[in-house]
């Protein structure tokens, strides 16, 4: 492949991956999971999460824990 082909292969694939992105998270069905305000952390039991820091579940057995 030339630098030019390479180029506008991945702008296209940029482009449908940020087109499957929006659709995830204007849809909750595409997200696969509900969002849910009232969560805690499992461990020390805290409903508070900050940036970088956020409330994760376990996909074996959905235990919530921070980051």
């Amino acid at each position: 492949l030339d630098e030019n082909t390479m180029e506008k292969t991945i702008e296209v694939l940029e482009r449908h991956c940020h087109e499957n992105m929006n659709h995830a998270i204007e849809t909750e069905e595409g997200l696969g999971i509900e969002y849910d305000e009232d969560v805690i952390c499992d461990v020390c039991r805290s409903p508070d999460s900050e940036d970088g820091n956020d409330m994760v579940f376990c996909d074996k057995c959905n235990i919530c824990v921070h980051q």
